[in-house]
């Protein structure tokens, strides 16, 4: 039997996800990394999960059945509720973890205990293992990652790792009114209480797939739900009505991409207010490389999304901002379209793909 206090509980919740579930369970055992339970919660799936978590052996494993599909947010605060962690380390039933990715993550919290929340890098893979992309850079620094929060999610769900005490203890866990981001909201609460990082390493690999949950969620969900958490991050930084909830708005739009013209200038116009207030309130921002590097991120996004709807900003929105952001941003963007190109050429060459084994 599991000794009573593992450093780690590994929480996975699992709907219908026997066609990976096999390889992301196998991708938790091979862990270097020894001390964790690996806490698998079936939410009433009707394929053949369930066997598939029953024909492991390991002795880490505690499979515990939901009656009824409560859906993820409450399934994920159920499992908080039994984890016998210290630190819980999310993973999703379709995507596999880095052999030592547990290992540098505990590594991390030891070794800077006012961190409650270490995110990693993540890169894309397709329904058959095929490498697809490196997901969105996540800043690294807790000053860039508080700054990245005002637009969007700072963390790949399935690759972070918390102090239990923090989410359960102190934020009582997931709110379930949110459909869409209800990572973001806990995240953001976090880091309202704690420091917070990402490692800048790729530890995990994040499956795309038709069933995917975001993916099949409408885009008006998931904008309504990223403005209510934006406006409650603003306030929370820079009072209560510093965003009016059109703003909010304009900014939860940002991240599919605008389809006129006069959005997009209002965007840059907003953006300009909060680097302003940032820089006001967080004055060693100036000397982040990580925020620098977060902050042409946001306009190496909007360069991409115009690139892909066609729809421009006016040039004058680009010719008031400074220097550094201007020449950071292009040479982002020229860089990532080449590695793109670069990738897509080697990858019709070679036919890279990740085996499903949760091998690396």
């Amino acid at each position: 039997m599991l000794l009573p206090m593992a450093t780690v509980t590994v929480l996975m919740p699992v709907y219908n996800a026997d066609r990976y579930l096999g390889s992301a369970i196998e991708s938790i055992l091979r862990q270097t990394f020894k001390e964790f339970e690996f806490l698998i919660i079936n939410d009433a799936s009707t394929d053949r999960s369930g066997k598939i978590m029953g024909s492991f052996s390991d002795n880490r494993i505690r499979v515990v059945e939901n009656e009824t599909n409560l859906g993820l947010a409450q399934t994920l605060n159920r499992g908080i509720q039994l984890a016998k962690g210290e630190f819980i380390a999310r993973q999703d039933a379709d995507d596999l973890s880095h052999p030592e990715r547990l290992e540098r993550q505990v590594a991390f919290l030891r070794a800077h205990p006012g961190t409650g929340l270490v995110g990693t890098q993540a890169l894309i893979i397709d329904e058959s293992g095929r490498y697809k992309r490196i997901l969105r850079h996540r800043p690294h620094d807790h000053v860039a990652i508080k700054w990245d929060l005002l637009f969007d999610n700072s963390f790949v769900h399935t690759s972070v790792m918390f102090r239990n005490k923090i989410v359960r203890d102190t934020l009582g866990g997931y709110d379930p009114s949110y459909v869409a981001c209800e990572d973001y909201e806990l995240w953001s609460r976090v880091a309202e209480v704690c420091h917070v990082a990402n490692l800048p390493s790729s530890l995990v690999l994040h499956r795309m797939h038709s069933a995917s949950k975001r993916e099949g969620t409408e885009e008006s969900v998931k904008i309504q739900d990223l403005a209510r958490v934006i406006k409650r991050n603003a306030e929370a930084m820079f009072g209560k009505e510093f965003l009016s909830e059109s703003e909010s708005a304009l900014l939860a739009q940002f991240s599919f991409g605008y389809r006129d013209r006069s959005s997009a200038a209002q965007f840059v116009e907003l953006f300009d207010r909060l680097v302003a207030e940032y820089l006001r309130i967080c004055p060693e921002a100036v000397v982040s490389r990580d925020f620098k590097q977060a902050v042409s991120g946001i306009y190496f996004r909007l360069f991409y999304n115009a690139w892909k709807t066609k729809v421009f900003p006016p040039a004058w929105c680009f010719l008031r901002q400074p220097g550094w952001i201007l020449i950071a941003s292009m040479l982002l963007f020229s860089h990532c379209m080449r590695s793109i190109s670069r990738g897509r050429r080697r990858r019709e060459k070679s036919g890279l793909h990740v085996r499903g084994t949760g091998t690396w």
